[in-house]
């Protein structure tokens, strides 16, 4: 029996990758549990508690911790951040990005991460209560927050390397460890919201029963969004007969951004608060300070409205990385395809980029409702921010694990074609 194990895991590709997969997470989740020795275990990080469990609710998203300072509190939204502000850079082609070799970007990718952690880690901070522990030498609260900056920023290199040797030897990247966070944050959210609420047999059935109505209709919205797709036929001149007269085509997706604008747009949301929380602490007296950490924040309309803006503008850009008209239609003049009653090149690369938009604007209408319309419902009717992120929740983790067992099948595929290798 341990002998047939063994030549399975040798011969395995994917048991490999899942148990590379697996050890991640359990260093991920170890690592959200080593508390920071500076920081008293029961010091909060915001004032307000209703500021924290939203806060909290928001970084499920990029992996981070913050009902208490731990390694991992940071998560992975510093170098989600980054890729943003790099990606930005680029489409907008600034010069000193433009002439970059792969190796200074990379660079310069890293420095963006450390200063954006370095900002969240100090907004962070600001209202912690430290312990000066005497045998570490840190005396005063100065040293004290400087060393908690310095282990949490630490902790985010460590959390970016865990999902880059997961992208390379796991499955799903940096998608897993962001998975992982949310589906503990989402039941979380779920026994909160059981604990809190007085029940009778009568409310037991009747919620019960809607809960799995909206779980069912949230699904099968995330799948008809993530597999739906509009396909461009082409014609091909240089492949085989066969494949000539297979149908080939071109797949654009309903929703071609997929869950990657509430990835980037969460982590982008708890930026503001953080920054300007460590500047109300910093400078104390400058009330305007305060007044924008608590207006930035998406329990306020003003808020909701940014973070819709913010869905909207990376579903668009999102969509646009993700398909470009140009290498598409370039790629398809090099191998001879093209599109019936279309010429190839320029004509192609608008007759594409027509189509791509036009699904861009769909997929981002649908990114926009369903992010931003259970907020909003929050908003105007003062309900519990943990609940409307359910709804969110619910189907951003549906549309990863649609991804995972996707690339769970392209890497079985060749299982297929077996007799023929």
């Amino acid at each position: 029996m341990l002998s047939f194990l063994r030549r399975k895991f040798a011969h395995s590709l994917f048991v490999q990758k899942m148990l590379w997969t697996l050890l991640i997470i359990f260093v991920y989740m170890l690592g959200q549990r080593i508390p920071i020795p500076t920081v008293k275990l029961d010091s909060t990080l915001f004032q307000d508690k209703n500021v924290q469990a939203l806060m909290q609710n928001l970084s499920a998203l990029s992996g981070a911790q913050l009902s208490s300072l731990t390694l991992f509190s940071l998560g992975l939204g510093p170098w989600m951040t980054a890729q943003i502000l790099l990606r930005t850079l680029t489409v907008f082609e600034v010069s000193f990005i433009k002439n970059m070799t792969q190796d200074g970007r990379n660079r310069f990718m890293m420095f963006l991460t450390l200063l954006v952690s370095l900002i969240q880690a100090f907004g962070m901070t600001v209202s912690a209560q430290y312990s000066m522990l005497s045998q570490t030498g840190f005396y005063t609260e100065t040293v004290a927050r400087l060393a908690t900056i310095s282990l949490m920023v630490a902790g985010s290199m460590i959390l970016m390397w865990l999902a880059n040797m997961n992208t390379l030897k796991g499955i799903g990247g940096a998608i897993v460890i962001i998975l992982t966070n949310m589906t503990t944050g989402l039941i979380s959210n779920i026994v909160t919201y059981v604990t809190q609420t007085k029940w009778t047999w009568a409310s037991i059935a009747t919620q019960g029963a809607i809960f799995a109505l909206v779980l069912y209709v949230l699904i099968m919205i995330a799948i008809i969004t993530y597999r739906a797709e509009y396909r461009i036929a082409i014609k091909r001149v240089n492949a085989p007969l066969r494949s000539r007269l297979a149908d080939a085509y071109i797949p654009i997706r309903l929703n071609p951004a997929g869950a990657m604008p509430f990835m980037y747009g969460m982590t982008l949301m708890t930026l503001p608060p953080l920054l300007f929380q460590g500047l109300a602490g910093l400078f104390p007296k400058v009330t305007i300070f305060k007044t924008l950490a608590t207006g930035t924040s998406i329990q306020t309309l003003t808020g909701v409205v940014c973070y819709v803006i913010i869905l909207y503008i990376l579903a668009v850009g999102f969509t646009y990385y993700n398909y470009d008209a140009g290498d598409i239609a370039d790629n398809m003049r090099n191998n001879g395809d093209y599109i019936e009653g279309v010429r190839p090149g320029i004509a192609t690369r608008k007759y594409l980029q027509k189509r791509i938009s036009f699904f861009g604007q769909i997929g981002a209408i649908v990114v926009c409702v369903m992010g931003g319309g259970p907020m909003l419902a929050n908003v105007l009717a003062a309900g519990q921010v943990s609940l409307a992120l359910v709804v969110t929740n619910v189907y951003i983790i549906a549309s990863f694990m649609l991804g995972l067992i996707e690339q769970v099948s392209n890497m079985r595929l060749w299982k297929k074609y077996k007799q023929l290798l």
